[in-house]
């Protein structure tokens, strides 16, 4: 294929996957018109252990419980603090609305979330994204699996 031993190498197919035939693949992973993907799994599963090795404390410690307290508070009250505020406030943001009316929205979402006219409108029209966009997504975060955090940082990678 040329002098460069690396280029040597057959093109392997987006779909493909090296020593695992497409039919051992699960359904779920396979959608039509898509290649089969792997379901994406963590590395190590986070379990209680697995998070305070990774915080970097020691075993049964008041530090070790103060870190998973914050781990289930945010995984769970703030995972469900969260949905319902997207939820209210994509109620505020339609596609269809004129600009004075989006701006009238806005100002209402800025007003109840206590920050500045642009943030609300902002925040309002992501709300509508996590909603009618990216809904399964949006529900695996009110489940608390991605954090919040994650949630907002792919919101605004869509946005570019």
């Amino acid at each position: 294929m040329g002098d460069d031993p690396r280029l040597d190498v057959p093109p392997r197919a987006a779909s493909a996957r090296p020593n695992v035939p497409v039919a051992s693949i699960p359904a779920a992973t396979v959608r039509p018109g898509e290649p089969p993907r792997r379901p994406v799994r963590a590395r190590r599963p986070l379990t209680p252990q697995s998070l305070v090795e990774r915080a970097d404390v020691a075993p049964r410690t008041a530090e070790a419980e103060t870190v998973l307290r914050i781990y289930r508070r945010r995984r769970e009250q703030q995972a469900a603090f969260y949905v319902a505020e997207m939820q209210d406030l994509a109620s505020l943001w339609t596609e269809e609305d004129e600009d004075d009316e989006k701006a009238l929205h806005a100002l209402a979402a800025a007003a109840g979330l206590r920050t500045k006219l642009g943030r609300g409108e902002v925040r309002a029209r992501d709300a509508h994204v996590a909603v009618t966009d990216l809904p399964a997504c949006f529900a695996r975060v009110g489940a608390g699996e991605p954090p919040v955090d994650w949630f907002e940082w792919a919101l605004r990678a869509s946005r570019a």
